[in-house]
């Protein structure tokens, strides 16, 4: 399956840029609209999502879709491609009730998509897709109650800078700002914070423009119950138009990264979570380190320790220049850390002898990146370095509560860190884990019955980092075998699921029934598919993805 998904080759794209570091460069993420069939026109990229460069008349009576052309459309990543017909981008609200209730009316499907950002294409679907990339307000900013409301499809980096002169923001963030706040929420999008949820759980108020009830107003008074299943509704029960969120003061942070043995991690790691705000470790395969980036509030005197980025970057550039002579030196000497790892990689990106090489120049790099890193407001601090195009898997798992913590989460990494040397997996760097603390969102990962849980969540990777269409298949064919150790062997123990936006709907039959049994014990998903039923009674926002796990 996810062989016959992935697309090779270079995209262009809107710049989304992540903390990185000593980068040298911006990364482009591969987001893309092109015309495959037909005559389409011009188009235009917005955000990380390409638009018609006009908006798509509609008549009352008839959809905008024509069989002559053909829209294509690229997740970040490179990993899913789907193309369409049926591809809008309304520049209202009202042209969006309009084109929901005759997509209703004659069964066709439209489902919404964000920045298609979600690793494995969630939002994508061959039948029909409509963007709210243009309904991207920020219609109010109330600094009594610290909230904040906005068309869901503004970018989480347009919210923050509408935030800014109120001294307000966001309490938590994931890796990157790109994501629209409706995509950002839909699928319980996470930071790291033992005593920070989710991004659903920053959801207070929230209108939804279903198929089958029209627009409805949500919140924990009103229909509070169906208020916290739409939160993570993974767009299958209606539309998010409007969006409020609860924010908090804004703030600055200390970022401090140091280096750990797994004795050191073990012997520290219930003090750490308990007396740090923003914890993040980063598992390094093949090695016995561990680097740890922990965040909290700046004081006023607090300042960043000045490295040098030439030293820092001498263990990755020299192996470079020892095992990629293609490269000049000028050229390796203007690669920043992220781009020093891909061009490694490429030399031989699943012989595991040299990917044990690159994994031991990368955490030699980290020995000389410790200190004080970063000291800034808190939404500049909590991005962090994504990598190039790649295939991920991240799942989640409950690990007791942040007072008296089960250790499943050291627990979970051990073994996978047994199983990766057991297998002679050519796991890149690095394993990356983080903490949120319980949401009251039925469907979200971090949901639990014990209001004090804690959650742990592992991120294994691996690096589309070659063009050549045979590399990259041998790579995903790598991954799918790694990531299938992880699941035979891990998931069931510890009661570990797959993120909603990097869970891939396996082919094989058996195997799809035993993930769909284990779904339907883990989340609600008859009260799930009543409200689908109820919203949307043709099932018009739901695509394959939704199909395949909750039909």
């Amino acid at each position: 399956a996810m062989l016959a998904r992935l697309r090779s080759g270079t995209r262009e794209c809107a710049h989304l840029v992540c903390h990185r570091a000593f980068s040298t460069q911006t990364r482009s993420y591969p987001v893309q609209a092109t015309s495959v069939l037909g005559r389409v026109g011009a188009f235009a990229v917005v955000g990380a999502v390409a638009s018609l460069a006009s908006p798509i008349a509609l008549a009352k009576d008839e959809l905008a879709l024509n069989e002559e052309e053909v829209i294509e459309i690229t997740n970040w990543s490179g990993t899913h491609t789907v193309a369409t017909h049926c591809y809008h981008q309304p520049e209202t609200v009202e042209e969006l009730v309009v084109l929901l209730q005759q997509s209703h009316d004659n069964g066709q499907k439209l489902r919404v998509v964000g920045s298609a950002i979600s690793p494995n294409g969630l939002g994508l679907s061959s039948h029909g897709m409509v963007s709210i990339a243009n309904l991207n307000a920020i219609l109010n900013i109330d600094v009594a109650t610290k909230q904040v409301t906005v068309q869901a499809g503004a970018r989480v980096d347009q919210v923050v800078e509408a935030l800014r002169p109120y001294n307000l923001t966001l309490a938590n963030y994931a890796s990157i700002r790109e994501q629209q706040i409706g995509g950002y929420t839909q699928t319980g999008a996470h930071g790291t914070g033992a005593r920070l949820s989710s991004v659903d759980e920053q959801v207070v108020g929230m209108e939804l423009l279903t198929p089958g009830l029209g627009p409805l107003k949500l919140s924990a008074e009103i229909q509070p119950e169906l208020f916290h299943l739409a939160r993570v509704g993974l767009g299958a029960l209606g539309i998010a138009t409007t969006i409020t969120l609860q924010c908090v003061d804004a703030h600055r942070l200390k970022e401090e990264t140091l280096v750990l043995n797994h004795d050191e991690i073990k012997a520290t790691h219930d003090e750490r979570l308990r007396n740090n705000q923003h914890v993040r470790y980063m598992w390094l395969p093949y090695t016995d380190q561990v680097v740890v980036v922990q965040c909290n509030p700046a004081q006023p005197s607090d300042r960043v320790d000045q490295l040098d980025s030439s030293f820092v970057l001498a263990p990755l550039r020299n192996l470079l220049q020892s095992v990629r002579p293609d490269i000049s030196k000028e050229r390796a000497l203007s690669l920043g850390f992220a781009d020093l790892r891909d061009e490694l990689l490429k030399a031989a990106p699943l012989d595991l002898a040299h990917v044990k090489r690159v994994n031991l120049a990368e955490a030699e790099f980290w020995r000389r990146h410790t200190g004080v890193t970063d000291v800034d407001w808190s939404d500049q601090v909590l991005g962090f370095e994504c990598g190039g195009q790649q295939w991920v898997n991240e799942v989640a798992f409950p690990t007791g509560t942040l007072a008296d913590n089960t250790h499943q989460d050291l627990g979970f990494v051990h073994d996978l860190l047994k199983l990766i040397e057991k297998h002679d997996v050519p796991a890149p760097c690095p394993i990356e884990q983080r903490w949120t603390a319980r949401s009251a969102s039925p469907m979200a990962h971090s949901n639990h019955p014990e209001v004090e849980a804690l959650t742990s969540w592992v991120g294994i990777i691996m690096y589309l980092c070659d063009t050549d269409e045979e590399v990259r298949r041998n790579i995903t064919q790598a991954f799918e075998t790694y990531r299938g150790h992880v699941a035979q062997h891990l998931d069931e123990p510890y009661g570990a699921f797959v993120h909603w936006a990097k869970l891939e709907v396996p082919d094989d039959e058996t195997a799809q029934a035993e993930l769909r049994k284990r779904l339907h014990a883990r989340f609600p998903v008859k009260e799930f598919n009543e409200a689908r039923r109820k919203l949307d009674p043709k099932g018009i926002l739901s695509n394959d993805f939704i199909e395949e796990l909750f039909d």
